[in-house]
């Protein structure tokens, strides 16, 4: 095949991943993290102590994305939902753009694989910061693995992609445990299998120097070595999993996440009939991240990165071994591609290609304009947003404070500050005490009026279903509104 043709493939697949990217740019934490950017915007500085609620008012905030909330912010009012929808499709092309050149095999079976990942991929498609980690990790494996494979050389670079994870997103966690396990990985095969690895010693110890020195690289942040405690401090969260959808394991009744079993699945049955041998260095990252994916739903998404580069290998070994026809030959052709576009094919032929490329661009940008328009983004948000009860609210004199729905925090932060918040999305901040004591309050559950009385609020707007309504009319809080979504109720005067 023709290094035009090769290139067909990969803008064919870039501009499906853009199509799927382009949703409706909402998210219930996209607009606390929209309003700490706009504060360290006004104030010149990032955001590292609680100004949003009032449970932990003035306390330290370990704010690990005060980087990406500026740029969030700074699209938001610049370019309202187009800037925001910007970023996610940008972030997603470039990741998935990436691992399509890493990937192994025809083009054609590299397209399939990055659309069925981008696929599964696409629940976290929304504008936080965790886009961040996605495609560093992506960048991560891809130079580590053409490291192991003799293409790079040096990764002295790394500690310094580390200093912008850290401001970014936590989530640079998963780069250093990548880097663990592929140490660990090396170690294995070296020790086991001492003529696996030619220049062992040498990529050993530069890749282990490296991944020390980008530890100490995290640290230049504004929350200086409280940075290193973000990981622990969510995963320590034990209610996260039982209340927090996308830290529960996998439900695989969803549609996605049966997708995602099929090609992890796929994955082991490939390289348990394939004969050829398996680097630890590969395995062992897969597996370390299999774990965490089964741990959360949040985490499938890294494992995506790690896994369909394994999935790609063992494909092309299974398609070596049928010998199929020579008529469908050109799927084991690796293909080699130029930045001089070479092509011998018909005149014709070319102009089809184009326009494939171009109908294909239409729809990803014809949804693009669509998703991201106000009118719609708006529609939407009033689905699962009660933004009539909040109007309501706002008209509403009143002292003391206001309980709010958990998915709802983010929203109130941003259109009412002057009202905080008794809890939001920032989980690592409250803790199991905080949230603990707002499900109690939902529950109608003990100690919940002294709750109330403590924090001064005066104010419920929650969820009809919650017991605490029903409760709290029994005691003669007046409702002020209420439809389907919402109901906004008032302490009586005393």
């Amino acid at each position: 095949m023709q290094s035009r043709l090769r290139w067909l493939f990969f803008f064919i697949t870039i501009l499906s991943v853009a199509s799927m990217a382009a949703r409706v740019p909402l998210d219930t934490d996209m607009w606390w993290h929209i309003r700490a950017g706009e504060v360290s915007l006004s104030t010149h500085q990032p955001l590292v102590m609680d100004t949003f609620s009032y449970t932990r008012a003035g306390q330290a905030w370990v704010n690990h994305s005060w980087l990406a909330q500026i740029l969030l912010a700074f699209l938001y009012q610049k370019l309202s939902f187009y800037g925001l929808m910007f970023y996610v499709v940008l972030l997603s092309m470039l990741t998935f753009g990436l691992l399509f050149f890493l990937l192994e095999g025809h083009p054609f079976v590299k397209a399939m694989l990055i659309i069925f990942g981008s696929a599964v991929v696409s629940t976290i498609w929304s504008p936080r910061p965790q886009l961040f980690t996605l495609f560093f990790l992506c960048l991560l494996v891809f130079v580590v693995t053409r490291f192991r494979e003799g293409k790079v050389r040096r990764l002295w670079w790394i500690p310094l992609l580390f200093t912008l994870w850290g401001n970014l997103h936590g989530g640079y966690f998963t780069g250093i445990l990548f880097l663990g396990f592929t140490l660990m990985g090396m170690l294995y095969d070296r020790v086991f299998d001492p003529g696996s690895i030619a220049s062992f010693k040498e990529k050993f110890w530069h890749l282990l120097i490296v991944t020390l020195l980008s530890i100490p690289a995290l640290l230049i942040n504004p929350n200086g070595i409280q940075i290193l405690k973000v990981p622990f401090a969510t995963v320590g969260v034990s209610i996260l999993r039982d209340f927090i959808d996308e830290w529960a394991s996998p439900d695989f009744h969803q549609p996605l996440q049966l997708i995602f079993l099929a090609i992890f699945l796929g994955t082991m049955f490939l390289m348990a009939i394939n004969k050829n041998r398996k680097s630890a260095a590969v395995l062992i990252p897969l597996f370390g991240f299999s774990l965490l994916a089964f741990y959360a739903k949040r985490n499938i998404a890294p494992l995506m990165i790690v896994l369909l580069p394994a999935l790609a290998v063992e494909l092309n070994v299974w398609l070596n071994a049928l010998r199929i026809s020579d008529r469908i030959s050109d799927l084991l052709v690796q293909p080699e591609y130029h930045w001089r576009l070479r092509d011998e094919n018909p005149l014709p032929m070319r102009i089809l290609n184009l326009l494939l490329i171009f109908m294909i661009g239409l729809i990803a940008v014809g949804k693009f304009v669509y998703v991201s328009d106000p009118v719609v983004v708006n529609a939407y948000l009033k689905q699962d947003t009660p933004v009539e009860a909040y109007q309501k609210m706002g008209g509403l004199a009143f002292t003391g404070n206001v309980l709010n729905e958990y998915e709802w925090g983010g929203y109130q932060i941003e259109f009412y500050p002057q009202n905080q918040v008794f809890v939001d999305g920032r989980t690592d901040l409250f803790g199991d005490e905080g949230i603990g004591q707002w499900m109690r309050l939902m529950r109608a559950d003990g100690d919940f009026a002294k709750i109330l009385d403590s924090n001064k609020i005066n104010v419920v707007l929650l969820k009809p279903e919650r017991m605490l309504v029903q409760v709290l009319k029994t005691m003669g809080w007046t409702e002020e509104y209420a439809d389907q979504t919402a109901v906004l109720l008032m302490r009586p005067a005393q």
